[in-house]
């Protein structure tokens, strides 16, 4: 019984390691893109800030994707956004 056992687990153990490993893989790629995110919005923001269309860029953090492109095309309706 305990051959069996063993067979067993030297054929399994293999396939649990590698989904391991894959979760690793995956979450390492999610905190690195969203790192990547997070660089881009911040460069975005002072860009904002230096064209005046943001009075702190810290604010890009609690905005929209939709809201974030009015005020970058200067929709009439954008200093809603900031002043609600």
């Amino acid at each position: 019984m305990i051959c069996v056992i063993r067979r067993f687990l030297k054929f399994l153990l293999p396939y649990c390691r590698r989904a391991v490993w894959n979760r690793e893989k995956t979450k390492s790629y999610f905190v690195r893109t969203g790192d990547q995110l997070k660089q881009g919005y911040e460069l975005l923001a002072q860009l904002m800030h230096k064209d005046h269309l943001l009075h702190d860029p810290q604010l890009i953090y609690f905005m929209t994707h939709p809201q974030i492109l009015q005020l970058l095309n200067r929709h009439p309706s954008s200093h809603k956004i900031l002043y609600k």
